[in-house]
């Protein structure tokens, strides 16, 4: 894809780390996340991912990693770059090491089970990204990666009651297409993997479809 103002571009494929949920994907793109990850739960039976032993769920606590890193960093929504004057943009990327630009957007139209929504709004959103490319291009950023946290499945269809695979049960948090925790019971439809086996640490289970189901 051409980006506004032209530039090399080069697009490099990469494996997802399982499960392929939000709060991992999003972890494992953070500085040290090459050291590996580490799934737990907490009091609550809640997911908690970690990396070096430091919890990583919210945006913030992924930017501080990021500030170790590379020092100063400038934390943009992909909204602010559109709506904010070039005088903001310039005063806020002045000193910055690096410039970090979040978006949800794809995240929250993928989600909305309605394929001509999802399939419109995804092409408006890769524009928004040329457009926001462009525009930082001209305050003097040179180098952009642009990268996502996971992918999205069964686009293509609308999933049925026959697709939807009961709940294993146990303790932890049971998402779409993923249970992460300990115990329940896997149905033949259903894969049990120990985190060991999909390179992160911890001592919990990760339990996904098959095929194209939901749980």
């Amino acid at each position: 894809r051409q980006f506004e103002g032209g530039g090399n571009v080069d697009i490099v494929a990469a494996i997802g780390l399982l499960p392929s949920i939000t709060s991992v994907g999003m972890a494992n793109l953070c500085p040290g996340a090459e050291r590996g990850l580490e799934l737990r739960l907490d009091a609550d039976d809640r997911l908690e991912v970690r990396i070096d032993g430091q919890e990583v769920m919210k945006p913030q606590q992924r930017v501080s990693l990021l500030q170790a890193a590379h020092g100063q960093v400038t934390d943009f929504r992909l909204d602010d770059i559109h709506r904010f004057s070039d005088n903001e943009i310039a005063e806020r990327v002045a000193d910055a090491s690096l410039v970090l630009v979040r978006s949800h957007e794809i995240d929250e139209q993928g989600e909305t089970g309605k394929l001509n929504v999802g399939l419109n709004a995804f092409e408006a959103t890769v524009r928004d990204l040329s457009r926001a490319v462009a525009r930082l291009s001209h305050h003097g950023i040179t180098q952009f990666v642009i990268s996502a946290d996971h992918g999205f499945l069964a686009l293509t269809r609308v999933v049925a009651g026959h697709m939807i695979i009961p709940k294993p049960g146990g303790r932890g948090e049971v998402h779409r297409r993923a249970f992460i925790g300990k115990g329940g019971a896997a149905s033949e439809a259903l894969l049990r993997m120990p985190t060991e086996r999909i390179g992160v640490q911890g001592d919990l289970d990760v339990i996904v479809p098959r095929g194209l189901a939901l749980i």
